[in-house]
């Protein structure tokens, strides 16, 4: 999310809150600031044209550009449609 700091501990408190396990979290990335979400999540996407840092750590590096459809595309990834 925009705007938060520590990525990391605003997704622990969510899944704290909601009952979610990490292993049932999917996160999207594009820069350095969202590397500490790894931590937190079982899959880390970024977009296509993430900070290099969080590439090399990504699970999935989408075909999509930030702000270009990214959503769209992880659904698609999500359901095989």
């Amino acid at each position: 999310h925009m705007g938060i700091q520590n990525k990391a501990e605003s997704i622990q408190a969510l899944r704290l809150t909601y009952g979610v396990d990490k292993n049932e979290v999917l996160f999207v990335g594009d820069d350095v600031n969202d590397c500490p979400a790894r931590k937190e999540v079982k899959h880390l996407y970024a977009v296509n044209d993430a900070a290099t840092a969080l590439l090399e750590i990504r699970d999935v590096q989408l075909k999509t550009k930030g702000g270009a459809g990214v959503f769209k595309e992880v659904l698609k990834r999500i359901h095989g449609n």
